[in-house]
Order: C-alpha cells, then structure tokens, then sequence
C-alpha cells in the first residue's frame, strides 16, 4: 500500500512539472487548451470524478458566491500561476452543468469558483449560470 502512495505521489508531481505556465491564459477564449484542460483536471481532481476539461467551455469565477465573472487571462495571470509554482492550486468548487443548464448557459461546460468561502447553492448556481450566458470575452492580442 505504501508503495502504491508513493508511485501516486511521484506520478502527480511529474503531472504538476509537465504544466507550462507560458500556455496558461493565453486568450480569453471559455474554451480550454490543453495546458488549461490539464491544469483544471489536477486542481479540481477530488471532486470531477470522470469529467475531463479537455475541449470543455468553462465559467470562471472569484470571491464568496462567485461575486467576479473573470478571464482565462485574469484568472491565470491573478493567481493561477502563482499557486502551481507552489503546486498549491487553491480552493475552488467545480459546477458541472447538465444538459440543460448547458443550453441555456450559452454552451459552457462547467463553472470553476475559485477562493469563495461560502458554498455555492442551487440559487447561486442559477445566477451564475445566467452571468456566464451573457459574457462576451473580449480578444487582446498576445505579443509574443
């Protein structure tokens, strides 16, 4: 058994050293690259079960009960990075959206609230859901 900790312990920091920083938040663009898909599968693990953010569109919050609707680039650039230098990836709770809430979200995927300490109940669910529809990211030109 202790084997099997270890070999899942190393396994997980070879995941974390794999994740490079520079393709992180690269656009504002919901849906995921990559590095992001890899990012949010390790951060949110616990709770994802076989949910995979691989070409998924998702929301992304910040604060108590989701308060700031933020970008790729904000969320990144804010805090994301930082935490995986520390390969600490934060407090976030993971939203998955059903079939429906899919469609009339605008077709996101999922919602990520990051650093909230209330829990995210089904009104707050709604609100964000309906917050998420009506975002319009807007496009800044990288500059490599």
């Amino acid at each position: 058994m202790k084997g099997y900790l270890v070999l899942f312990i190393l396994l997980t920091n070879i995941c974390h050293a794999q994740l490079n920083p520079d393709s992180l938040g690269m656009d504002t663009d919901p849906l995921l690259n990559d590095v992001e898909a890899r990012y949010f599968n390790i951060a949110v693990e616990q709770w994802r079960g076989s949910f995979d953010f691989k070409n998924k569109k998702i929301g992304l919050f910040e604060e108590n009960g989701g308060k700031r609707l933020v970008t790729k680039q904000d969320y990144f650039n804010g805090w994301g990075k930082l935490h995986l230098g520390k390969g600490d990836f934060g407090s976030n709770q993971l939203i998955l959206l059903n079939a429906e809430e899919k469609v009339s979200s605008g077709g996101y995927d999922a919602i990520v609230v990051s650093w909230s300490k209330t829990k995210i109940d089904e009104k707050t669910r709604g609100k964000l859901i309906k917050r998420i529809k009506k975002y319009k990211p807007y496009k800044i030109p990288i500059i490599p």
